[in-house]
């Protein structure tokens, strides 16, 4: 048993840990940041006494303010951790986690997104519009494509608990999709397409425009890509826009701006969800 197990179970027989206590708790995560996680996952007990306000704090100043990568890590983990075991105490950690899914080293934000995510799961009443345009900023126009992937994947959690905040997120991610560099006019269409899975009644004729245009004109092929699985989605969800793509997809073709097999291949997916457009 490693001295960090003696620790946790002699902490484990008071009711609460005091902040001397907890501090010296954390003394391990700075030193040994693998062991401490490891062995703070064996020792919680449920309900897990060991786990109060104190540890959880501390723990979440050490996530905050280390230089060493593997320790804000580590205790990103342990936060996880504390959250899956005591709920109740996600609201002291909640701003860490959201503040180190943009820190500077990938495993970190890896580490941060899981975390994120345990809070939203066992806190669901946490993911409120603060939070979701938080996320959705992130996933739009982060310069790190991990970092946009792990906020889409969070956003996505956040709007599958919380369906009516997709309107919350929606005029920032249009504009991104619009006026953002290229890998972050991609990840807004992922966004957007997600938005829309969600939340339907969401897509208009100014969306579809917006993808619409996307899928034809975009110079780089990932972002058409991106902006034809929207307009895939949109579509799908909502066949009674069909008309909007349509008639831009037909003004590219007439001007001879947009790229041939783009357009193309918008005209395959408008026919295949409304082939009674196809005369016009």
């Amino acid at each position: 048993m490693n001295s960090l197990s003696l620790l946790l179970q002699g902490g484990m027989q008071l009711s609460l840990i005091s902040v001397t206590f907890a501090a010296k708790i954390v003394q391990v995560l700075w030193v040994k940041p693998a062991e401490f996680v490891d062995t703070l996952a064996d020792c919680l007990p449920n309900p897990p006494h060991a786990a109060d306000a104190a540890l959880t704090l501390a723990v979440a100043k050490a996530a905050a303010a280390v230089d060493d990568w593997e320790v804000r890590k580590a205790a990103q983990r342990a936060i996880q951790i504390v959250v899956q075991k005591r709920p109740a105490l996600a609201d002291g950690v909640l701003d860490t986690a959201k503040t180190a899914v943009m820190d500077k080293h990938g495993e970190v934000r890896e580490a941060a997104r899981i975390a994120l995510e345990t809070i939203i799961k066992q806190r669901p009443d946490l993911a409120d519009s603060g939070m979701a345009k938080a996320v959705a900023r992130v996933a739009a126009t982060h310069g790190q494509w991990d970092t946009r992937k792990a906020a889409q994947q969070t956003l996505g959690l956040i709007l599958d608990k919380n369906p009516e905040l997709a309107e919350t997120v929606l005029a920032v991610t249009k504009t991104a999709a619009q006026e953002g560099q290229d890998e972050i006019r991609e990840a807004a269409q992922q966004t957007l397409e997600l938005i829309v899975k969600k939340r339907p009644e969401l897509a208009d004729d100014s969306l579809a425009l917006v993808a619409a245009q996307a899928a034809g004109q975009e110079d780089e092929w990932y972002i058409r890509k991106a902006a034809l699985q929207t307009l895939a989605t949109i579509l799908d969800k909502r066949p009674d826009l069909a008309g909007v793509v349509l008639g831009t997809a037909r003004k590219l073709e007439k001007e001879g701006s947009g790229h041939a097999r783009a357009v193309q291949q918008m005209l395959e997916l408008i026919f295949a969800k409304r082939p009674d457009l196809q005369a016009s």
